[in-house]
């Protein structure tokens, strides 16, 4: 499989494929964003869009800004990083549905 293809294991759960990102929002595409066009661009199949799951590293970052939004607030930049994420969760959301509703459709 070449780089950005989601990696399966023995029980077709698809592990997340790191792709390297310079700087977040402003200063670069996010590592969530690159990982969505790398799912998207090596060709994912409906079963592996329902499986995708985003990266720890891109968990572990959305569940940060969300603290800090909560806490001291966010710095206008980390702010549309965090609508960055939540877009993008809304994109993905919508192409498992769509998956979902292919299969029926079978």
């Amino acid at each position: 499989m070449g780089p950005g293809k989601p990696q399966s294991d023995a029980h077709g759960a698809t592990e997340p494929v790191a792709i390297p990102v310079k700087g977040g929002h402003g200063g670069g595409v996010t590592k969530a964003f690159e990982e969505i066009v790398g799912f998207v661009a090596a060709g994912a199949s409906r079963e592996e869009v329902l499986r995708f799951q985003a990266s720890e590293e891109t968990k572990a970052r959305v569940e940060h800004l969300v603290r800090k939004e909560r806490g001291e607030g966010l710095l206008p930049e980390e702010a549309g990083e965090l609508d960055d994420y939540l877009r993008l969760e809304h994109l993905m959301r919508m192409a498992k549905a769509r998956a979902r509703s292919l299969g029926r459709d079978e």
